[in-house]
């Protein structure tokens, strides 16, 4: 459609893609088939002789994936007292058991 309004306005229509860009993206292809469109008619439309030129490059270099972060244990960790489990008969609140943080049972129901 856009090369026939071209065309009969004796206009060279160029698309012009870099070696670099990727086939697909990711987006919205209606959006941006929309908005295409719209530069290329206003182009068309205000351009009176000679040539449109549709340049498409990539401005960023692809994304390199992030390295995996190493796990690390600490040469001298923080020793972990060890906490009495609690009897069903006194609470039923969970514990914190985090390594490092002495974990401290709930108060009892009533106290």
């Amino acid at each position: 459609m856009l090369s026939l309004r071209a065309s009969e306005k004796e206009l060279e229509f160029i698309c012009d893609v870099g070696p670099d860009v990727p086939d697909m993206v990711v987006g919205d292809p209606l959006r941006l088939q929309q908005i295409i469109s719209n530069l290329l008619g206003n182009a068309i439309k205000f351009t009176a002789q000679g040539e449109i030129i549709l340049t498409v490059e990539r401005t960023t270099p692809a994304p390199t994936p992030a390295p995996t972060p190493a796990s690390t244990v600490p040469a001298n960790p923080a020793p972990v007292e060890p906490v009495a489990p609690a009897s069903p008969e006194k609470s039923t609140a969970p514990v914190d058991v985090t390594p490092a943080v002495p974990a401290t049972p709930a108060p009892a129901a009533g106290k």
